[in-house]
């Protein structure tokens, strides 16, 4: 291919947080994504101009402020892919801020305790960033084992709200989304079959899918939250199910 003709296969401004070294540079390609899809002041505020959360009685205004929340948070956790960034998230707290906590689905939070944990030093010398653009806004990460389940199983929920499709799979069992209780069955298949694409795009591991097999995966059943289940009994624990 000639110089200067390498093709831009989708249009993303992000690039990945590695720390310190280039938090500004993140910040910034973070906004112009928010800002593009008219999501900024969920995230970077200032707090004033945020969105209000809705009164509970108001049902359409509570539910698109939720989504908008959930797809801001999607945009962010996209960016979130290095080891060390999130082990730091895992573990670090500081003067402002306890632990994280992944209770909190508000992505203003998230970015906040992020610039207190990588804000620049002084006046130390940067080096200059690598710049990694993830190929889409998406928060999966790869299924590799018993070891990152516990991640795996957040992102997961991460993308599925985002999607205003958790209910799938998380939450209580009575309160889930089926075939036989659901008024429009053709919305819970087409529904159904977008979790499960989901899912399956974290499966990519072949000692995961071998286990999998192993233990009697049936393919034939095209039911997400069976998929799951399964996921969570062989990698996770059965209260994860």
């Amino acid at each position: 291919m000639p110089i200067g003709l390498t093709p831009i296969t989708q249009v993303c401004s992000l690039i990945e947080l590695e720390g310190r070294n280039n938090i500004d540079l993140w910040s910034h390609f973070l906004y112009v994504e928010l800002n593009a899809e008219g999501l900024a002041e969920y995230v970077m505020g200032p707090p004033k101009a945020a969105p209000h959360e809705p009164e509970p009685n108001n049902t359409a205004d509570r539910e698109n402020w939720e989504r908008a929340r959930a797809k801001a948070m999607r945009i962010l956790f996209s960016t979130l892919r290095n080891p060390f960034v999130f082990h730091k998230l895992n573990t670090e707290t500081t003067e402002c801020m306890d632990i994280w906590d992944k209770e909190n689905k508000d992505p203003a939070y998230v970015y906040w305790l992020i610039w207190e944990l990588f804000a620049p030093l002084g006046n130390t010398l940067q080096p200059i960033p690598s710049i990694y653009k993830p190929r889409q806004v998406c928060a999966l990460i790869e299924l590799q084992g018993h070891h990152n389940f516990d991640h795996w199983r957040y992102f997961l929920r991460i993308e599925l709200e985002a999607e205003g499709l958790a209910g799938h799979l998380f939450g209580p069992i009575d309160a889930m989304p089926h075939p036989d209780t659901t008024v429009d069955r053709n919305t819970w298949e087409r529904e159904n079959a977008k979790v499960l694409r989901i899912l399956c795009s974290t499966l990519r591991n072949p000692l995961v899918i071998e286990r999998l097999e192993q233990e009697g995966w049936n393919k034939e059943l095209n039911s997400a939250l069976y998929v799951y289940h399964m996921i969570c009994e062989v990698f996770g624990t059965r209260r994860d199910a």
